[in-house]
């Protein structure tokens, strides 16, 4: 008893208090879950049981006594049997988590009624059949539906496209669906990880899902098209031998890598539990001082996940067992999109393995990062170190970065923004920024500011992300090892140089010209001169990074300027008919040009800049 009374969660403005959550996630808890569990306790609004060994049917009872459950998270238990016929019974259910469990039977049609429902997950069971169809529509908040690793037959449900909602996850891999690819997949929003491998499915894929990724679509083999490098006319040699093309190769290649990474990760694990046993370490890290934040004594050796805030509720284990889809891979490591056991997906970034002790120092920049909390910063919620593993954690931002907002995604074209949303956007990421070098504890220096590094949401509201990376690689740190690999990080910010100084990276014409030596050290105007380029951007529609565009924004600009030519003429011509335009594109191409003079002390400070910035009317 003393063990489930620590883990209640009570609401004492009650009279008589009122228990609202009971988490007791593996715990080795064994038998059946109580039928009565959710009767008695009238207000209880999250129930947190996974992990453990319970076993038996879920009780029906579970879905009709209380309507205030919002949250149930059952996954990682033995139970079994079909889902009672009550599940939607509840009618502020937000999310239900059953994965990992041997639960059977087929797909309930009831489900049209979880019209509150956000997390869906159903992975790792033994349902059957066929998904149904005509339900999903109904499903109106819907972010996540996650039924792969089951026995599901039939095709993909068309329906399944009108989920207006779904923005973090479709997974409906491991199954035995068959039919095509459906032509509403091209329509999601470019935020949503889409997995469809491990089936029967056939045909041709068109080549707008090609920014999917292969492994959206790998092991299915009468699948064919752009997107998997497959082409769909086989050939031969005349003698019934397949003839390997160039595609081919690239596609086996590409899957020894992989390989080697899943191997990497394996002995990552391997060594984590090792050294935790040895320890005795829980592998979950609290805020109690300098040797118990992720350093155990004083040797260095890590192996605890660190949490930065109260909100975020995850051990190492859980995170390594998740589900998990590459973003993209550059000199500085490997980015994932993780999707925790409980539905909420978060940015897992390797940073390459230490060498030495350098542990203590790295928790310390860790945590001096985590403690920048702003609306337009992308926050970063825990952190982990071992000599051979260093890894960030943030939040997942799920509509891309402003590069693909103004430019389209590979394969697609760019949705367009308005004047109003550029501005929007403008105003957001200065006040980030600005705060990242006035208010934060070290005045950080972000040194690689760009679209592709200005994540944003479904409103469209901006996130300044990757700030801090350089010196967390840094430390004690050797070379991730692929250094050669070119990928987009549509979500997590980009193809980024190699490790600190970012000044070795020429091509990026966003950087200011004093940091192209190497010799000077990175200053805050730096980053508004990287702004500067930014708004110019936001305001002509050019590209300074492609090589037609080779003059440079800032030059191509001021050169304009000085021939005399009318702003009307620099403009992106999408944003020529819109009236609001007229009043705010003059300052805002001033503003632009300050942040951009070729001597930095000319430049203003990011504070200066933003509060011009909130002046200009929408």
């Amino acid at each position: 008893m003393p063990l489930v009374r620590h883990s209640l969660r009570v609401v004492a403005d009650h009279s008589p208090p009122s228990v609202i959550e009971i988490s007791l996630p593996r715990l080795n808890l064994t038998g059946q879950i109580p039928a009565q569990l959710a009767a008695s306790l009238p207000n209880l609004r999250r129930i947190n049981l996974r992990g453990n060994s319970f076993s038996g049917p879920i009780p029906d009872q579970l879905f009709s006594s209380s309507s205030a459950l919002r949250s149930i998270l059952l996954y990682g238990n033995n139970l079994f049997g079909p889902l009672p016929p009550s599940v939607c019974n509840l009618p502020r259910l937000q999310s239900l988590v059953l994965s990992h469990n041997s639960l059977s039977g087929t797909i309930p049609r009831d489900f049209k009624n979880c019209t509150t429902l956000e997390r869906l997950i159903l992975a790792g069971n033994k349902f059957s059949g066929e998904v149904p169809a005509g339900i999903w529509a109904a499903m109106r908040n819907l972010t996540t539906l996650d039924l792969s690793d089951n026995k599901l037959t039939g095709s993909v449900p068309e329906d399944i496209g009108e989920l207006n909602s779904l923005s973090i996850v479709l997974n409906l891999s491991h199954n035995h669906l068959t039919g095509s690819i459906p032509a509403w997949l091209a329509k999601l929003p470019p935020g949503v990880t889409v997995d469809l491998s491990y089936n029967n499915l056939t045909g041709e894929i068109d080549i707008v899902l090609g920014n999917r990724g292969v492994d959206a679509f790998a092991n299915n083999p009468m699948l064919c098209g752009i997107p998997l490098n497959k082409s769909c006319h086989d050939g031969d040699d005349g003698r019934g031998r397949k003839i390997f093309s160039v595609e081919d190769i690239a596609l086996i290649l590409a899957a020894h890598f992989i390989f080697v990474l899943c191997v990497g990760f394996a002995a990552v694990y391997y060594y984590r539990k090792r050294s935790s046993s040895k320890s005795g370490s829980n592998g979950v890290g609290h805020h109690r001082g300098p040797d118990v934040m992720g350093c155990d004594g004083g040797d260095g050796v890590g192996g605890k996940l660190v949490a930065l805030d109260k909100g975020f509720r995850c051990d190492i284990d859980e995170l390594l067992q998740a589900s998990a889809y590459v973003l993209g891979m550059n000199a500085r490591g490997i980015v994932y999109k993780v999707v925790l056991g409980n539905g909420d997906p978060v940015v897992v970034r390797r940073l390459g393995s230490g060498v030495g002790n350098g542990c203590k120092e790295f928790t310390a920049e860790a945590l001096a990062i985590g403690r920048v909390r702003h609306p337009n910063v992308v926050r970063v919620r825990a952190f982990y170190w071992t000599p051979d593993e260093k890894l960030l954690i943030s939040d997942f931002i799920s509509n891309g970065n402003l590069a693909s907002a103004l430019h389209g995604r590979s394969g697609r074209p760019s949705r367009g923004l308005s004047w109003s949303a550029r501005l929007k956007i403008a105003k957001g990421a200065a006040a980030g920024l600005a705060f990242i070098h006035e208010c934060s504890i070290r005045k950080f220096v972000h040194q690689n500011i760009k679209p592709a590094n200005i994540l944003l949401d479904r409103n469209l509201k901006p996130y300044i992300s990757d700030f801090g990376l350089d010196r967390l690689i840094s430390i004690n740190s050797t070379t991730s090892g692929i250094n050669n690999v070119s990928a987009s990080n549509g979500i997590t910010g980009g193809d980024s140089p190699a490790q600190h100084p970012l000044s070795t990276d020429k091509s990026n014409r966003f950087r200011a010209p004093e940091s192209q030596n190497a010799n000077n050290v990175p200053t805050q105007k730096w980053d508004v001169y990287s702004f500067g380029v930014v708004l110019l951007q936001l305001l002509t529609g050019r590209n300074p990074e492609v090589p037609q565009n080779e003059l440079g924004l800032a030059k191509w600009a001021r050169k304009g300027l000085s021939q005399g030519k009318k702003l009307s003429s620099m403009i992106d011509p999408t944003l020529l008919d819109e009236a609001p335009l007229q009043k705010g594109a003059m300052t805002l191409f001033e503003l632009a040009l300050a942040c951009t003079e070729d001597d930095p002390e000319i430049r203003p400070k990011m504070k200066l800049v933003s509060e011009n910035l909130e002046k200009i009317a929408k």
